[in-house]
């Protein structure tokens, strides 16, 4: 939530890129979209600081009837916090809104276009972009009216922030007023999926780096072929209420990566291992708690995410995609 972001795949690529991880916010505030957003991380922990009525998070959530933490639908624009990645020098990894989505149907057009004048101007970071609505990141990428919009909000910030003419130094000149490159060079785009729907419109988005999040990993889902996807991060679901994944949904997911030579990384088990990793007298233990479950025929045992980790089949998988810092 602040300058430094811990995820593990934005920490993994920062490193590679000899980065600081960091996660941006200039929207709060969200609203479930699928089944898959039941246990959503981020409305837990908007939720625990803003239940109270006060902070940054307050009046953004509810709890549902059995307890859980829901983004209500408010949504919330936070200016000031594109200052951030302007003034900042070092070089940065920074998740965009990884406690929000950039295109939920709700946020306005007007600052998505000023997020991604922010974007054009910090050319010395790299933006990750990533969101349970490709079909919109879509629409708004192709609009041949969207590099105009978002030079004009360039210059704007750029005339607080920078010295006349640096945009232009960044991309070389433009035509018609729009942003000389596009797609942004320093942006990658992203989609969080559970069906190959969504998998469709985020290969339709142009863009220098397109990804997948399959996480939490509640089915099965291939890659298509060609993939035209240059990232996979899967990973099952952790939390209270997590529910548990099937082995082979992974497995299968990742020998379409290894074949396609795409990049895969595995997140995280979740709460829940396989009993073929769990040793067998710790197994009997975990059924007198009730903590097993059955998957489509595999039983998983409810251990903590901590101690399920996240090896698969004997490996860390770490792959991030091989670029230039």
């Amino acid at each position: 939530m602040g300058d430094h972001c811990t995820i593990e795949w934005v920490v993994a690529l920062a490193r590679q890129l000899n980065a600081i991880p960091a996660s941006l916010n200039p929207v709060r505030g969200c609203s479930r979209l699928s089944e898959a957003c039941r246990n959503c991380y981020a409305a837990g922990i908007a939720h625990r600081f803003g239940h109270k009525g006060n902070g940054i998070w307050a009046g953004l959530t509810d709890l549902d009837p059995d307890g859980t933490p829901r983004f209500n639908g408010t949504l919330r624009w936070v200016p000031e916090v594109l200052t951030t990645a302007i003034n900042a020098k070092r070089s940065r990894v920074y998740f965009v809104c990884d406690m929000s989505d950039l295109f939920h149907a709700r946020v306005d057009q007007d600052w998505i276009d000023q997020v991604f004048a922010m974007m054009a101007l910090c050319r010395h970071h790299r933006f990750l972009l990533l969101t349970k609505r490709p079909d919109r990141m879509r629409r708004y990428l192709i609009d041949p009216e969207t590099p105009r919009r978002v030079a004009v909000y360039a210059d704007m910030l750029g005339g607080q922030s920078m010295r006349a003419g640096d945009l232009h130094h960044a991309y070389g000149p433009g035509v018609d007023g729009a942003l000389p490159r596009w797609p942004l060079p320093n942006v990658w785009t992203g989609a969080t999926v559970s069906d190959h729907a969504a998998v469709a419109e985020l290969r339709a988005v142009p863009s220098v780096l397109r990804f997948l999040s399959v996480e939490p990993m509640l089915g099965p889902l291939n890659l298509p072929d060609p993939p035209r996807i240059d990232w996979v991060i899967a990973g099952g679901e952790s939390g209270p209420r997590a529910r548990p994944s099937h082995p082979d949904w992974f497995r299968s997911l990742r020998n379409d990566c290894v074949a396609a030579g795409v990049p895969f990384f595995f997140k995280q088990w979740g709460e829940w291992l396989p009993s073929d990793d769990v040793p067998s007298e710790q197994q009997e233990s975990l059924e007198l708690q009730n903590r097993d479950a059955d998957v489509a025929g595999v039983v998983v045992f409810r251990v903590g995410k901590k101690a399920a980790g996240r090896v698969l089949d004997g490996r860390t998988w770490d792959e991030v995609p091989e670029v230039r810092p």
